[in-house]
């Protein structure tokens, strides 16, 4: 309370405005994972650690497993802050909430191993190729995105 605004706002433009992406956009593609995940799991995780009762702890399990839902890539990212976190931490409350997220993502785990293993695909990845991915164009001109003029 009390802390200035500006510096926070500095360091979460770049971020939100997701530029750590722009090296690897492509000419073909313009796909962007759902980065807001991040920094919401940390300042849950934050929170959590600073407050009593159970909620917090839900909630830093929720968010978790919304982002890996979203983006499995993003989930393996916010599972390495949650490990780090724990070993700069050490204590309970930090465990818990570690230990909550683990949970809350083990079906979403258990699920992505099976599709692995061939179990349960609803379609063959050739089909998302076709019928989505080649969708997901970008031309400079025609100026046009997955095929919208503009």
């Amino acid at each position: 309370m009390g802390a200035r605004w500006w510096p926070a706002l500095v360091a979460a433009f770049p971020f939100g405005m997701g530029l750590h992406q722009f090296r690897d956009i492509q000419w073909f593609t313009v796909e962007k994972p759902a980065v807001f995940g991040i920094p919401l799991f940390a300042w849950a995780l934050l929170r959590a650690r600073r407050s009593a009762g159970i909620g917090p702890i839900v909630g830093v399990a929720v968010v978790f497993a919304g982002t890996t839902f979203l983006d499995l890539y993003l989930g393996l990212v916010e599972g390495a802050i949650a490990l780090l976190a724990l070993l700069a931490a050490r204590d309970r409350r930090t465990l818990a909430c570690v230990s909550a997220s683990a949970v809350a993502v083990l079906p979403l785990a258990v699920l992505q191993v099976r599709l692995l293993q061939g179990e349960g695909a609803l379609v063959e990845p050739e089909t998302w190729l076709w019928e989505r991915a080649a969708l997901d164009v970008l031309s400079l001109w025609p100026p046009r995105w997955n095929h919208l003029e503009a």
